[in-house]
């Protein structure tokens, strides 16, 4: 992968973190935000839920799947308490 596509991953990336409500908010779904980053449908396979899948390994954010429904819903989690210092991972 190229520097600059590295770099709009990177920015990809950040934007999605923007989006994400806080912790204890109501999650906005992965269309939504598909809708609100204006990607197209193969951006949305190949780097939306890369990076939102990163996100929730990372434990950064919170995936939920409502009963009965395949939307999944997202949010932010909180950041550990034991580490001030705790900073989200850069992309793979």
């Amino acid at each position: 992968m190229s520097t600059n596509s590295n770099e709009q991953l990177r920015r990809l990336r950040a934007a999605v973190l923007d989006l994400l409500p806080e912790p204890g908010q109501e999650p906005v779904s992965t269309s939504d935000l598909r809708t609100a980053l204006h990607l197209s449908a193969y951006e949305h396979s190949a780097h939306l839920w890369p990076i939102l899948n990163e996100l929730a390994i990372d434990g950064v954010a919170e995936r939920i799947a409502r009963p009965g429904q395949t939307v999944r819903y997202w949010r932010r989690t909180p950041a550990p308490a034991s580490d001030a210092a705790w900073q989200p991972q850069e992309p793979r």
